[in-house]
């Protein structure tokens, strides 16, 4: 193998990994997303046939789209890479998820906040009294 072989190999190797760490990180984020906008009322419609699943993938995927729909405001977000489906709701169901997702971060920020460390080697004694 030459050596600019050897760092094609190395390069369509890197590419592969790097894919697969992306596709990986597109299915949680979905699952985590799912999730909360299932919690907050929104209705799974899954692509169960060959035009849904037409329709799912021309849609933006992973984001949250307004739409009107009969004269009302709906919000959809399509999830080809967890459920392969499209998540549905209305302006109250999005509040709620918007809530809750508001919520969720909250919560990641305290737990990130509240570190416990082990101190009980630390001398104290060098930093003065307090």
């Amino acid at each position: 193998m030459t050596r600019r072989s050897g760092f094609q190999v190395v390069g369509v190797m890197l590419a592969v990994t790097l894919a697969a760490g992306c596709s990986m990180m597109r299915r949680n984020e979905a699952k985590q997303t799912g999730d909360l906008l299932s919690a907050a009322g929104f209705q799974m419609k899954p692509a169960s046939t060959p035009a849904r699943t037409d329709a799912l993938v021309s849609m933006p995927a992973l984001k949250m789209v307004q739409r009107t729909k009969d004269g009302k405001i709906v919000f959809t977000y399509a999830d080809p890479y967890n459920c392969k489906c499209l998540y549905v709701g209305d302006q109250q169901e999005y509040n709620r998820y918007k809530r809750l997702a508001l919520q969720k971060q909250i919560a990641l920020e305290e737990l990130e906040g509240s570190m416990v460390w082990d101190d009980s080697g630390m001398d104290w004694g060098m930093w003065g009294a307090y």
